[in-house]
């Protein structure tokens, strides 16, 4: 029997010529039949049964098993949608308890530990929680499934104790497999090896040139890199020592140790592994280099864990795999400092760069599955001076900043003043091009904490609020490195917590159990002239959370170069902006300026002793540009399309008219005169047809709400606008049902009382909404503001505004896709830094026809930080029922056939997913999209009427792209010009394509400029292909992309990225209105399993259970999903209702 690779490393072809026969040889791949089922050991379909497996006795172990029917390892067999036998009751496998193997010859209750680990999952942890049974006998599974050498790991303990009197540069060999591996019992790294697995099927880039021709000449902020293929690049390893200490508070023996993925940790005897500081590994490692000179001296090292050296960094230190070099160091260079030690270091040779496979990936050759290490390695060798202690400024991930880029006269101003200092930098990081390696450079922007004293930050942030919430406090200044100023030479410490109370006030345990007053502690402790104001001060943990260490806030001060991880205010917002906004030739004469410090500019630059030669100029290329496509209105007229846009002045009705009103229902809460520019909105809409002449305006007169107040507390603002919104919406009299929607008049741009707004208006009124601030109303009369605003109403109303021709792609549906395409986009948003026990928020919309371009939305709360969606196959499913539904209301398709009346074919986009996870879509949400739709048609066949048959089959063809739009390649007129000038300095034309030189050359990708940019440097939208069930070519893929940005509903204007992903980002941005309370930490209070030292109140969640948590779905994502506070609605017409929001809304896009 052959076999072929298949997700995740699954995979078994049939022996017959390819055919599966279980289903009669419908198919070709047994794996993706759902009526497959075969061995759960060896995972051989349909050839035998596990009872009577020939090649394995054991089952895998519980965390390492896949389902027993399908083999997919999301689920165990009894869950299974597509099992058709009973399961055992004591191990969960494909048999009956009777025949069940570890029952024979033991009873039930005394089984071993390697019995009770190859149960599944779920009927392991039923058996262990069970009292009367046997537990096991150690925490970790006794047996596990055999692994290569590959696979075994390589870790401190597995390395020969080093000798205490041995010399610098002493070699010692240490056979065996230098890669890194994953743990048996870690579930979250055999995942991601899956993912790894995964990446490798994906659809692979065409050898040979783009399949567009011609274009127009361009620059791309990329700069070849050529690499000899016969360079020698040899790296090590760097292995810190024991760092034996007594800490403050603690006798515990702390030793700096290298874990499997060379990350350099610090573990106490306890096993409390943490991470080393920055500045204390690049303190070590450089004493480490000092005292251990290299004898080779043409080496660059990350001063992480990684050292790069042309040949062997020491004599005889490269001669086997593993082979490990002693390199013992004094923690101190002054031999008379107290606590001085010696630390017995080691570099470890780890092998070769692989310089002769990276020369053959990017030339379409043989493909490099782990090209992220040799492209890390040339990272290191470009970053030589960066990475170097003495960098004058700062850096952060791939990003640099310089300090001479720094006005150093106009931040010392702000310090005293800003939360924040806005600071201009770079980033560089090498790619894999089309033919050559690249290097990819970009101006950045960011936003740092300002170095000032950290009690000033706190009262200049929070003012006199006192107490601040704990998950706010912990969402700013969580992690954030401090120093202590109480010693000669500043310790450092991270902020952990705030406390409840002021530091005369805040105790703590003392080693006898008695609570010691911090204040009382630090007087006998610090000879120090303390003064009124430490006492006063906010009391500050320091350490980790289960230490209590002490500081008064002003006694820390901020260390500088920290970057700000969440988003800022938006005084800082606009700063950010108006700092990052540079036009195309702004930005191509700001790009040298780091040139020297990336080597690109000198001749005799040290990367040419590694075998590396660059160029400091950018790369140039032939990119095509794609025609705009023909829209229509309802008078059929061809619509002129300039620079993206297109005016409706002379097209007075649109495509679809939405829903009647007979009313237009206005609240205003700007407190200014609103009725005469309601009047000439109301004209307009009759205008546009939208709406007819004898509509009226209600309230007739002038009615000035007063929008809730802000000054309150936080917790208590949802619950006073609800009230608000109530009175105002009850004072017109009408059922909530029969209000159409309402216009809204907001003071100002108040994100807040938007917020407020929607959620109340989504989740609990059922009533449309559109908002506008009185600035906007005030310019109603321009042409294009008045078309947006009734643009809004329209498709809030079920209306269409425009459509595409389908003259130049004849007999093919919505954009140029295949006949009967669904189109479909999807997004993850996560909490914000240090807001624990708090859920992801998962988007999905897709169209519900194949012509109105009408996306329909569903929403899940999912894990908290989880990249991946959890229940995609829930959210496929009610798109796909919605498509049916639309179709059945349809009187043209009433009397068709059913297959007529689902989709043919599916066009996926899913946003915001990092280039290393294009692996994860595919393996995991992949099969979720199908597995979506084979549930919606199993209930649509239970439901009658709908002429489905029981046998009949219904199998969509997939097209998935990811699309993102974070990352760093930027694109430029070729010709230069006048810098910053309007009209003269201009970004390339809407429609332009890059899929040559500076795309991946092992995935099928593109860049895409879909939209015109006024401002700034146009950011291209980046496609990659992750799986082509249509195969459709890349340049269609190209021109459908472009088509679908032309059919959003929000602006008159093609998008920058496609409508379906960009409408999933928005529904993302909903979501986070209704859990607004929650991702700012004031709601709720700590669940009662993690108490925090400073709240005082009672947690409003359920009662936890004592029974074990599972780590994929864990507890706090029901009790959110039950919280009509945040999440669910008060109308649930029954329990398949997921979404949020009221089902009123269901069939409309009132996210927009």
């Amino acid at each position: 029997m052959s076999k072929t690779p298949g997700l995740g490393g699954l995979g078994a072809k049939q022996p017959d010529g390819g055919k599966c026969s279980c289903c009669g040889g419908k198919c070709t791949d047994p794996i993706e039949c759902t009526k497959m089922k075969g061995c759960g050991k060896c995972k051989k379909p349909q050839l035998h049964s596990a009872l009577n497996c020939p090649h394995h006795t054991d089952f895998p172990i519980y965390d390492k098993q896949f389902c027993d029917q399908c083999f997919d390892y999301d689920h165990e067999f009894s869950d299974c949608p597509d099992r058709k036998d009973n399961f055992c009751q004591l191990c969960g496998h494909d048999h009956l308890k009777a025949k069940c193997p570890f029952k024979s010859g033991a009873k039930a209750d005394n089984l071993s530990d390697e019995q009770i680990n190859q149960f599944t999952r779920k009927h392991r942890q039923t058996y262990l929680e069970n009292p009367a049974r046997k537990k096991l006998t150690s925490s970790k599974p006794a047996m596990s499934s055999p692994t290569s050498s590959s696979q075994r790991q390589v870790a401190s303990q597995n390395l020969p104790e080093s000798p205490r009197n041995s010399q610098p540069g002493l070699p010692i060999i240490v056979k065996g497999s230098s890669a890194p591996i994953i743990s048996e019992e870690d579930p979250i790294a055999a995942r991601r090896k899956k993912w790894e697995e995964a990446e490798k099927l994906l659809p692979k880039r065409q050898v040979g040139q783009s399949p567009n021709v011609g274009g127009e000449k361009i620059k791309a902020n990329f700069f070849e890199v050529k690499i000899d293929a016969k360079a020698s690049l040899y790296r090590y390893a760097i292995i810190l020592g024991e760092l034996k200490k007594k800490d403050d508070d603690h006798s515990n023996d702390t030793a700096i140790v290298q874990d499997e993925n060379d990350a350099i940790t610090v573990r106490t005897k306890k096993d409390d592994k943490r991470k080393l500081r920055r500045e204390t590994k690049c303190h070590l490692i450089g004493r480490l280099l000092e005292e251990n000179e290299p004898h080779n001296q043409d080496y660059a090292t990350d001063y992480d864990s990684v050292i790069i050296s042309a040949g062997p960094l020491y004599n005889n230190s490269a001669n086997e795999l593993s082979q490990i070099t002693e390199t013992p160091h004094w923690l101190s260079s002054n031999p008379n400092q107290p606590n001085n030690r010696l630390i017995q270091s080691q570099v470890k040779f780890l092998g070769m760069v692989n310089a002769e496979g990276l020369a053959a990936h990017v030339k379409g050759g043989t493909y490099l599955q782990d090209i992220v290490n040799e492209l890390k390695a040339l990272n290191i060798v470009f970053w030589k001076e960066i990475n170097s202690p003495n960098l004058s400024g700062g850096r952060v991930g791939n990003k640099f900043y310089p300090l001479d880029l720094i006005t150093q006269r106009d931040e010392e101003s702000k310090r005293s003043t800003s939360l924040y200092l806005i600071r201009n930098g770079f980033f560089s990081s090498m790619r894999p091009g089309v033919g050559s390696l690249l290097l990819n450079v970009n101006v950045v922007t960011s936003a740092f904490y300002s170095p000032i004293n950290l009690q000033t930050w706190i009262e200049m942030c929070w003012g006199n609020q006192r107490p601040i919430p704990n998950k706010e406090f912990k969402s700013k200044l969580k992690d954030i490195r401090v120093t202590l100023d109480l010693h000669q030479e500043s310790r450092i410490f991270v902020i952990c917590n705030i406390g409840w109370e002021k530091v005369c006030n805040t105790t703590f345990p003392n080693k006898e159990k008695k609570e010691v007053k911090v204040s009382k502690y630090l007087e006998d402790t610090y000879d120090h002239p303390w003064k009124s104001k430490d006492w006063d001060a906010f009391c500050i943990k320091v350490g980790s959370e289960g230490r209590k260490i002490w500081y008064p806030a002003t006694k820390l001060t901020i260390i500088d170069w920290q970057i700000v991880r969440e988003k800022v205010d938006d005084a800082y917002s606009k700063e950010m902006l108006d700092k990052a906004t540079k036009r195309p030739q702004q930005n191509k004469e700001y790009l040298p300026k780091a040139y020297s410090w990336l080597r690109l500019k000198s001749t005799n630059s040290h990367c040419s002793v590694f075998g590396i030669t660059t160029t400091p100029q950018m790369v140039d290329l032939v990119a095509p540009k794609l025609k705009a496509p023909r829209l229509i209105f309802a008078t059929k007229d061809n619509v002129p399309i300039s620079n993206g846009s297109w005016n409706l002045k002379a097209h007075p009705q649109f495509a679809h008219r939405g829903v009647d009103f007979k009313t237009l229902i206005v609240i205003n809460f700007s407190n200014e005169e609103v009725l005469p520019f309601i009047k000439h909105l109301l004209a307009k809409l009759v205008h546009y047809k939208l709406c007819n002449a004898k509509v009226s305006i209600k309230p007739p007169e002038e009615s000035l709400k007063t929008p809730p107040s802000s000054d309150g507390p936080k917790e208590d603002y949802r619950e006073t606008c609800r009230a608000i919104f109530e009175a105002a919406l009850s004072e017109f009299g009408t059922s909530k049902s029969l209000i159409p929607f309402l216009l809204v008049i907001l003071p100002s741009r108040d994100i807040r009382l938007y917020q407020e707004l929607k959620n109340w208006a989504d989740r609990e009124a059922g009533i449309l909404t559109v908002c506008v601030t009185f600035a906007k109303l005030k310019k109603i009369k321009d042409e294009t503001l008045c078309a947006n605003v009734c643009l809004k109403i329209n498709f809030k109303l079920q209306g269409v505004s425009h459509r595409i021709e389908h003259s130049d792609f004849h007999g093919q549906g919505i954009s140029g896709a295949k006949l009967n395409t669904m189109i479909v986009g999807a997004d993850v948003t996560h909490p914000g830094q240090g807001i624990d026990h708090c859920p992801s928020m998962a988007a999905v919309v897709g169209t519900d026809d194949d012509v109105s371009s009408r996306y329909l939305g569903s929403a899940r709360l999912q894990k908290g930080r989880q990249e991946f969606i959890s229940d995609l196959t829930g959210m496929m499913r009610e798109r796909v029922i919605a498509w049916y539904k639309t179709a059945i209301a349809d009187p043209a398709k009433k009397k068709l056939q059913w297959n007529k009346k689902l989709p043919d074919h599916i066009l996926f986009y899913r946003d915001g997913v990092s280039e290393s996870q294009y692996g994860m879509v595919l393996h995991e949400e992949k099969p979720q999209i199908l597995n979506g739709c084979e549930q919606a048609f199993a209930e649509l066949k239970k439901s009658k009427g709908n002429g489905i048959a029981l046998k009949d089959k219904w199998n969509p063809k997939l097209t998935l792209l990811v699309v993102t739009k974070r990352h760093r390649a930027r694109f430029f007129p070729f010709n230069n010009c006048v810098a910053g000038i309007k009209g003269v300095d201009i970004n390339l034309d809407s429609g332009t394509v890059v899929d040559t030189k500076v795309v991946t050359p092992n995935h099928q990708s593109f860049y895409l400029q879909s939209h015109h940019s006024e401002l700034g440097t146009a950011r291209s939208a980046h496609y990659v292909v992750i799986f082509n069930g249509n195969n459709y070519p890349l340049d269609v893929l190209q021109k459908i992309t472009n088509n679908i940005c032309y059919t959003s509903a929000r602006a008159t204007k093609a998008v920058s990225v496609c409508t379906p992903a960009r409408y999933a980002d928005l529904l993302c941005d909903r979501l986070r209105c209704y859990m607004y309370p929650a991702l700012k930490g004031f709601y709720p209070p700590p669940p009662p399993d993690a108490p925090e030292e400073q709240s005082p109140k009672v947690s409003p969640r359920s009662s936890v259970s004592d029974s074990p948590e599972d780590p994929d779905n864990p507890r706090y994502i029901k009790e959110f999903e039950d919280d009509r506070h945040v999440w669910k609605g008060p109308v649930q017409p029954n329990d398949k209702q997921k979404n949020p929001w009221h089902p009123n809304l269901d069939k409309c896009m009132f996210y927009l």
